[in-house]
C-alpha cells in the first residue's frame, strides 16, 4: 500500500472518529431542557435590598443622611403598605443594607401588626413567605430622609414587573435579578436596589 492510500484511509478514520465523538457528546449532553413551569406560574420573592448615597449637595441639615423607604405594592393578601427601618450616617459613596426583617416587599409573612401599615418603628414584624408570589407585581418606593419635625420626601419611583420580563431576567429556579433606581430630591441623590429571587 502506498503512502497516498495510507493518508486517505487515516483521514477517513479520523473524520469518522471525530463525527462519532461529536454525536456521542451531543447525545450525552442533550439540548437544554425547557423550564416546565410557565412564566405566569413562577413564584418570586421581592425585596428592597439597600440604599446608596451618591451625593448630598442639596442637604442642609445633619439628619438628612437618615434614610428610610415607604413601599406600596399590589400583591394579593393585604398588608400592602410597609416601611423599611431607618439607615443612618450615609455619606457619599456609602451603601447601607435595610434590615432583613423590614426589607420584604412580597410575599410577606406577618408576625406582628400593631399599626395597620407595617412599620418597624411601631414594633411591627414580618418576614418572607417562602411560597413566593406570581407576577405581575407593581409597587411604588418613596424615599425619605428622617426629620425630628417633618420627614423630607426625596422622590417616589414606580416599579413594574411582568411574568415575561422576569422569565427573561431569571431563567432558572433559585436565580436572582437586581434592579437599581436613582432617587433625586431634597437631601441629595440616592440609589435603591430591588432584588427579585425566583423561588420555583
Amino acid at each position: 500500500m502506498n503512502s497516498a492510500t495510507e493518508s486517505t484511509r487515516w483521514r477517513k478514520t479520523a473524520g469518522l472518529s471525530a463525527a462519532a465523538a461529536l454525536l456521542l457528546g451531543l447525545t450525552a449532553a442533550g439540548p437544554a431542557a425547557a423550564d416546565p413551569i410557565p412564566p405566569e406560574s413562577r413564584k418570586y420573592l421581592f425585596e428592597i435590598d439597600w440604599v446608596k448615597c451618591i451625593d448630598q449637595t442639596g442637604a442642609t441639615d445633619w439628619y438628612e443622611d437618615e434614610i428610610y423607604a415607604k413601599v406600596v405594592d399590589t400583591a394579593p393578601g393585604g398588608n400592602n403598605v410597609m416601611y423599611t427601618d431607618t439607615v443612618g450616617d450615609l455619606d457619599p459613596g456609602d451603601t447601607a443594607m435595610f434590615d432583613h426583617y423590614s426589607r420584604v416587599i412580597a410575599p410577606k409573612r406577618v408576625h406582628v401588626n400593631r399599626s395597620g401599615d407595617l412599620n418597624p418603628r411601631d414594633g411591627d414584624a414580618w418576614s418572607e413567605s417562602r411560597w413566593g408570589t406570581t407576577a405581575p407585581l407593581n409597587f411604588s418606593v418613596a424615599l425619605y430622609s428622617e426629620d425630628p419635625a417633618f420627614d423630607n420626601h426625596i422622590q417616589t419611583r414606580q416599579f413594574a414587573f411582568t411574568a415575561a420580563g422576569l422569565a427573561r431576567d431569571i431563567s432558572a429556579p433559585d436565580g436572582t435579578a437586581v434592579y437599581t433606581r436613582t432617587f433625586v430630591g431634597e437631601g441629595g441623590e440616592f440609589q435603591v436596589r430591588i432584588a427579585v429571587h425566583r423561588m420555583w
